[in-house]
């Protein structure tokens, strides 16, 4: 085994001894290793040298361009093998950003490597750019037709971090700070990650608009690294992302109808909703609130059991339950103060159910509403009226 050097991208790529071919593992290219030209026999004294006509000798230079690397006393001779643009010495210039901008999601890894000018490789098309704040592009395939991962190399820091402040205008609040350097968002099967590289990841291919929400992703990330289409709008953040709805809204959704009508009647008033199983999942643009959890007992006939409102996770809310209580006081009265841990200054707060109104518990967490038995429309709604504007 040699360790010889891709002439593409840089990146070292294995080559068995007296093998002819190998693959580049970054990039993809497949490298054709020629041995060096025998050794001319010395020319004894006397005889004239073998002469090459011209056009013998461009004939020769019209077949390939080799690129000779030297190898502990040895050499192997390379030739880069595809099509499409070439620089100097028979490397591939990269791909332009307008032929990642341009690339199709629903295409074959196949049909992406022809537009690439490169090779599939363990269902991974990778390529370089030849300039811009995007460095390096490697899209995988888990899906036959589809891609399912995107992963783009910045070519400094400083790039990464102009990407990530300017995806953040456009997906908002719900594009949060991670635990370590970088934001994420995730939701309903794709999960867009930007830290030391960008990451867009189809994990759960089981939800039905996974590829409708990868797509939209897609197109806010070339928005904001290459300026390509146009930012993403409050109405698709709303109905393509789960993300800005109106706590507002939520009266709209009838919390009489039965478990088996419930995803229906969610996704009625909120087309993204996640709504697969008894717990229906609502992103909201509010100042307290992340998201609410609207939950029906799981049979037939089903009634809501509980409509959960958390708070935000990006450290920007603190002490939640306190601020509702102000708001919720003047309608619904004091509230019961339960100490959950006195050491620690930690408590819950308690309003019982009155009349129309549900039960509402607040802790430092989230805000559950449960129903009673006399529980009606208009006291849910009295509730959420009372939330709306609460800050």
């Amino acid at each position: 085994m040699r360790a010889v050097q891709c002439p593409r991208c840089g990146a070292p790529a294995p080559a068995e001894l007296g093998a002819r071919e190998s693959i580049c593992g970054f990039c993809g290219a497949r490298l054709v290793m020629d041995p060096p030209a025998p050794t001319r026999p010395a020319v004894p004294p006397g005889h004239a040298q073998p002469h090459t006509p011209p056009s013998a000798k461009a004939g020769l230079a019209a077949v390939a361009i080799l690129v000779v690397l030297v190898l502990g006393g040895s050499s192997l001779a390379f030739v880069l093998a595809r099509s499409g643009p070439t620089g100097a010495l028979g490397t591939t210039a990269g791909i332009s950003a307008a032929t990642l901008v341009a690339m199709p999601l629903d295409e074959s890894a196949a049909a992406v490597a022809q537009r690439f000018g490169t090779t599939v490789r363990e269902k991974r098309v990778s390529s370089t750019l030849g300039d811009g704040p995007i460095k390096h592009v490697s899209a995988t395939w888990d899906e036959p037709d589809h891609v399912t991962t995107i992963n783009l190399g910045f070519r400094d820091e400083a790039a990464g971090a102009r990407l990530a402040k300017a995806l953040e205008q456009q997906l908002g609040r719900g594009f949060k700070p991670m635990s370590s350097d970088g934001r994420s968002l995730s939701g309903q099967g794709v999960t867009l990650t930007v830290s030391s590289s960008l990451t867009l990841n189809a994990h759960e291919r089981d939800d039905p608009r996974w590829k409708l929400r990868f797509a939209t992703l897609w197109r806010a990330t070339l928005h904001a690294t290459f300026g390509a289409g146009s930012p993403l709008d409050a109405a698709t953040r709303r109905n393509v992302l789960n993300l800005d709805a109106s706590l507002a809204d939520l009266k709209q959704v009838d919390l009489r109808v039965p478990f088996e009508r419930s995803a229906g009647e969610t996704t009625r008033v909120f087309p993204a909703a996640n709504a697969r199983g008894s717990s229906q999942g609502v992103g909201l643009g509010h100042p307290l609130f992340e998201n609410v959890n609207v939950t029906w007992e799981n049979a037939q006939g089903g009634a809501v059991t509980s409509v959960n409102f958390y708070f935000w996770t990006d450290g920007g809310v603190k002490d939640g339950h306190a601020r509702v209580r102000g708001c919720l006081e003047p309608k619904l009265g004091q509230p019961t103060r339960r100490d959950t841990d006195f050491a620690a200054g930690k408590y819950s707060l308690d309003w019982p159910a009155k009349g129309a109104v549900p039960r509402v518990h607040a802790t430092e967490q989230l805000l559950m509403l449960f129903p009673a038995a006399g529980t009606k429309p208009a006291g849910w709604h009295a509730v959420i009226d009372a939330l709306t504007p609460c800050a």
